[in-house]
């Protein structure tokens, strides 16, 4: 379609949209057990309080609060942020911007961010033909909008955007529609439905059960939807963690990558170091261990414990002994300190147990330990 063609279907209708605001009611069977982007709303909201002007995060936090059904608030940030339209260079804030300005009856507006859109991405760009279609829908002309939607949905073999765009015109006109718009809904729907079944199984303490839930999930799901995949992969990872099963829990990683890795808790990902540790993997286990981000003095303190132990295990004494600091754990340097004595190596087993017996429990046997040690010196 030619954005002249794309601005002629919909300059014309100006009717008003439907009165109740049911985006959240349908959108909601659509999210994960947490909303999408719900974890985000109080780093947006910090950022735009911190700086009003930021456009940046208006336009995001205006999509998100959009996700989440509030619309009102969502017109409010992207009503400000879309201003002027020539500085705006993200596709999906307009085209937002431009379904709210129809729900409001604003056919102008609509069209005028639209018309951005398409100069950004064309007028073929799933995002577009989301914008378009809904809008299409929300200023009066459902018969069209349906027809447009469905032969897009069959162009784009259900593009994952076009499937929120059949979410959306059904939230506006139920009745009217179409059998390929609620297949393809529906498809979406199980999907997320079987990922908050996993989810429940992970909150009520068995996560065996949510392994199974989520890869049966994965095996049904549509290959083209990859931001439903890519959660499934992340909680059948976390749910193999808790589960204590190392092979599910590494064949999810590994499908996750380490983009996706980075914006896990340190915490999850130390559980699976040990896992992989457990299972004679020191090598592996060290490789993931590189990857941890600590946010606490407790990651902090597990990084480093683990650090001693898998390099001992490993056999590489002089990288346990280079994280073997104060942050790893006593027991961990007392272990290393008894392989550098059947190393050879006694000087320096009794200096690393000069801080770490006084640590210990069982301190007095340590001393005892460490006696001997600098006698044989």
């Amino acid at each position: 379609m030619h954005l002249g063609w794309l601005v002629l279907w919909i300059a014309g209708f100006f009717g008003p949209a439907r009165a109740s605001d049911d985006v959240a009611s349908i959108l909601s069977d659509l999210s994960s057990a947490e909303a999408p982007c719900a974890g985000e709303i109080a780093r947006l909201d910090a950022a735009v309080s911190a700086r009003p002007e930021d456009r940046a995060a208006r336009l995001a936090r205006g999509v998100c609060l959009y996700r989440l059904g509030r619309l009102e608030r969502a017109r409010e940030d992207l009503d400000r942020a879309l201003q002027p339209l020539s500085a705006v260079t993200v596709v999906e804030p307009l085209v937002v911007g431009a379904i709210l300005a129809g729900r409001a009856g604003d056919g102008v507006l609509a069209r005028a961010r639209l018309v951005r859109a398409t100069e950004l991405a064309g007028a073929s760009a799933p995002q577009v033909l989301r914008g378009a279609i809904v809008v299409q829908g929300c200023l009066g002309d459902f018969a069209r909008a349906w027809t447009a939607l469905d032969s897009a949905l069959v162009r784009s073999a259900e593009d994952p955007v076009l499937r929120v765009a059949a979410t959306e015109l059904i939230a506006l006109d139920p009745d009217g529609a179409t059998e390929r718009a609620r297949a393809a809904v529906g498809r979406r729907v199980k999907t997320v439905t079987r990922h908050n079944r996993a989810s429940g199984w992970l909150n009520a303490g068995q996560p065996a059960a949510c392994v199974h839930e989520a890869e049966g999930a994965l095996s049904d799901a549509d290959p083209g939807d990859t931001d439903a995949i890519a959660a499934l992969h992340v909680l059948a990872w976390r749910c193999g963690v808790a589960a204590g099963q190392v092979g599910p829990a590494t064949r999810h990683l590994k499908s996750m990558g380490r983009m996706a890795l980075k914006d896990q808790p340190a915490g999850t990902v130390i559980a699976h170091v040990r896992l992989l540790r457990d299972a004679g993997e020191a090598q592996t286990a060290l490789k993931l261990l590189g990857l941890v981000q600590p946010v606490s003095e407790a990651d902090r303190r597990d990084r480093a414990t683990l650090q001693v132990g898998l390099r001992v295990a490993a056999g590489d004494l002089d990288g346990a002994l280079a994280h073997a600091t104060p942050e790893a754990s006593a027991v961990s340097r007392a272990r290393l300190a008894k392989a550098l004595h059947a190393a050879k190596r006694t000087a320096e087993a009794v200096d690393l147990l000069h801080t770490a017996c006084p640590l210990l429990d069982d301190g007095g046997a340590c001393e005892q330990w460490l006696e001997h040690l600098r006698s044989q010196r």
